[in-house]
């Protein structure tokens, strides 16, 4: 719930950022002075929640003087195995295959990875979270020159490696990285 109000000024970060760089504190008169030439150590940047959010007066979004790192208690899909059937010929084991195996992961990954610019607000939240959508995400990461781009997909690249940590899984992401054509047909 937090990540949906976090305000405009953390719109362009992911929720895998959002957890593991910001705390939801209790709000004090110290977050709401502006924080000027003063002696000693520099405070972390705060930022308040967007209207709607029920904490929005008493609580506040801090940087973390330490960055956490994300653990998942929960079972991730299994990366999808390569190469996808041959969409031409076998449309109903291609289907099958999306379903069963490309979209939890696809969604999964979007969700841990895409920034959600235009849900800041408590906006509605029209992404799609398909294997389409996955396959154009990443696309447009690779065709972007910008270093927040570079890092995010080496970040999504990383994790997904150490999902499963063996051969096959590498060799799927080498797979993934060139999006052969048959693929890019979701």
């Amino acid at each position: 719930m937090h990540y949906t109000f976090h305000g405009p000024f953390l719109k362009n970060i992911n929720r895998k950022e959002y957890t593991e760089l910001i705390v939801v504190r209790p709000l004090t008169q110290d977050d709401m002075a502006v924080q000027g030439n003063q002696p000693g150590r520099v405070k972390n940047a705060v930022f308040l929640f967007d209207s709607g959010h029920p904490l929005q007066r008493t609580h506040c979004q801090a940087i973390r003087s330490k960055h956490g790192c994300l653990r998942l208690l929960c079972k991730m899909p299994k990366h999808p195995s390569f190469p996808a059937p041959d969409r031409l010929r076998q449309e109903a084991e291609y289907n099958t295959w999306v379903g069963q195996e490309a979209n939890p992961y696809a969604a999964f990954m979007l969700t841990l990875f895409r920034p959600e610019i235009k849900v800041w607000k408590g906006q509605q939240n029209t992404y799609g979270y398909t294997w389409k959508d996955f396959v154009a995400w990443i696309q447009a990461l690779q065709k972007d020159k910008t270093w927040i781009s570079y890092f995010r997909l080496q970040s999504y690249y990383r994790f997904s490696i150490n999902l499963k940590g063996d051969y096959k899984t590498e060799k799927n992401n080498t797979s993934l990285q060139s999006l052969r054509s048959h693929v890019l047909e979701a």
